[in-house]
């Protein structure tokens, strides 16, 4: 591939998986502090927080912090792609207002999952934000802990200083099974660049990611296989499978059954 690629570095990897590490909490300085979908001032506002509020930090990014969604932010769905009871019928985007024009969260909804409905407006209707959804703020207006945000950094690691190498994990190194969500197990596809991940990152080896801003973020991380994922490594390729979210961590897994260049699938 050309020119220096970006990636989350070890710690942000870490971060996203572990969750059985304490959380990462920081205080807002701003009297009224604005939540954004997505970690610019050009995106849309889904919450405001008081000063001195409490949050949960779950990464950094360029004067941003990702944060765990306040209980209040504004979050819609397509009301198609919703039963009655609030039952998804198919994995969709959660979006930040009532049409595709708004932008996505980074969480979708999952098939099977049930939402809370709040209000319904036309064809769209709005939910309580569900678990594991996150949204940004400024990271001006947060007081972070003493000394620095743990097993959180900048994602502008070059990708040549990751260690990939998982040759020597030996079985009683191994963690413990996941802690799986409620959420049931539903089929799934994904399509982009997949990168090894370090050989300290536990339940899943690699990650499927895609370009934001010039860097690279996950869309999803994949558990170990019978597929030989290095023979795919750094190439755009579509995987399917059957994914599961894990208690603490912002992306799902993926336990992938099929894998294919990119370039092969058709819409």
């Amino acid at each position: 591939m050309r020119g220096k690629i970006f990636i989350m570095t070890i710690a942000l990897f870490l971060s996203l998986y572990s969750g059985a590490g304490e959380k990462v909490m920081g205080k807002t300085a701003a009297n009224s502090l604005n939540v954004r979908v997505q970690p610019s001032i050009s995106q849309t506002v889904v919450a405001k927080i008081a000063k001195d509020a409490e949050v949960e930090i779950l990464s950094v990014k360029k004067g941003w912090y990702e944060i765990a969604a306040p209980n209040d932010c504004a979050v819609w769905i397509a009301a198609s792609d919703l039963s009655p009871e609030g039952t998804v019928m198919k994995e969709t985007y959660l979006r930040s207002g009532t049409g595709v024009t708004y932008s996505p969260f980074s969480r979708k909804a999952l098939k099977g999952e049930k939402l809370n409905v709040l209000e319904k407006r036309e064809d769209w209707v709005k939910i309580s934000p569900p678990q594991n959804l996150s949204a940004w703020v400024s990271a001006e207006f947060i007081s972070a802990p003493p000394g620095g945000i743990p097993n959180i950094s900048e994602d502008s690691a070059d990708a040549e200083n990751l260690n990939t190498d998982t040759s020597d994990k030996k079985e009683k190194d191994m963690p413990p099974p996941p802690e799986f969500t409620a959420v049931p197990a539903s089929d799934a596809s994904y399509e982009g660049i997949l990168l090894p991940l370090s050989k300290d990152a536990v339940h899943a080896t690699h990650a499927i990611v895609m370009t934001v801003n010039g860097t690279y973020a996950a869309i999803c991380y994949l558990s170990p296989a019978k597929i030989n994922f290095k023979l795919w490594e750094n190439q755009k390729v579509h995987v399917s499978g059957k994914e599961r979210w894990v208690k603490g961590w912002k992306r799902p897994l993926l336990t992938v059954e099929s894998i294919n260049p990119a370039e092969t699938q058709t819409e």
